[in-house]
């Protein structure tokens, strides 16, 4: 072989080595961009996760705040309801027992004079029976009688009376009970539901102040549905920041993959061709 020939072979399988240099070089370069893009979305994946975990967490626990707020909401509502009907039996139960007290009152007043009557009507019978033998012993013997029972009837009367005021003092008790009841039912709804739509709560009749400055204050039920609301969005907003982390470390990983390919090929070309030289 001529020596021209010889070089030109040389200089073509030199130019041959440096391009598949070149090659590799820029190979590496490409599968190491990659593998930096990879290895930073797989950090981002492993943080996004954990604030996915704590997001869903965070999700679950107001999840359960949420129903337990809005069942204590009903148990309260039904308190609420409970109370105010026991206070309306009480109220209800000791105006009839005013009723009857007043016609007791007036049983007794007309036992009263009655029992004058028939004492006056004794006294006058006895008088004339002393003076007169034949007035009739039947006689003595029904108006006694008519004087006992009357003031049997008496007796009974004005037990039902004493029972009557009892009764009423109980009544009192309760009613007081009742109404403190009732009250506290009202106070505890308003904190969980809010004084605005407590209004639209208390039925027709019953009366409650509102508190102009409290109308606009957040409720316990507002504040546990907003941290409801809160922790269902941040939720949502890590799942789709995890989902699109994933596809973007899954595209990541694919063009990693080729690159590695593509550098190992080369480098095994060079590897030949330098053999061969």
């Amino acid at each position: 072989m001529a020596n021209n020939d010889f070089y030109k072979v040389t200089d073509f399988k030199q130019a041959e080595l440096d391009r598949l240099k070149n090659l590799v070089y820029e190979a590496k370069y490409e599968a190491d961009y990659y593998e930096a893009i990879y290895n930073a979305l797989s950090e981002k994946q492993t943080r996004y996760n954990a604030s996915l975990n704590t997001s869903e967490a965070n999700a679950n626990q107001a999840d359960t705040n949420k129903k337990r707020i809005d069942t204590l909401v009903q148990e309260a509502k039904q308190l609420f309801d409970d109370s105010g009907d026991l206070y309306k039996a009480i109220r209800h139960l000791k105006s009839e027992t005013l009723s009857i007290d007043s016609e007791i009152k007036v049983l007794l007043e007309n036992l009263i004079y009655n029992i004058d009557l028939i004492s006056k009507l004794s006294n006058l019978i006895k008088t004339i029976k002393a003076q007169n033998p034949l007035i009739s012993d039947q006689l003595v013997d029904m108006i006694n009688t008519a004087e006992v029972d009357a003031n049997t009837a008496f007796d009974f009367t004005f037990k039902a009376l004493e029972s009557s005021f009892e009764t009423q003092i109980l009544i009192s008790k309760s009613q007081s009970a009742a109404t403190t009841e009732y009250k506290q039912s009202l106070d505890l709804l308003a904190l969980l539901i809010g004084h605005f739509k407590l209004l639209d709560v208390v039925r027709p009749g019953a009366t409650h102040e509102v508190d102009a400055d409290a109308i606009d204050a957040k409720s316990l039920q507002d504040f546990v549905n907003d941290m409801y609301n809160a922790a269902q969005t941040n939720y949502i907003t890590n799942a789709k920041a995890v989902e699109l982390c994933d596809a973007e470390l899954k595209d990541v990983t694919l063009s990693l993959d080729n690159a590695k390919l593509k550098l190992q090929s080369l480098t095994d070309e060079l590897n030949a061709v330098e053999a061969a030289m």
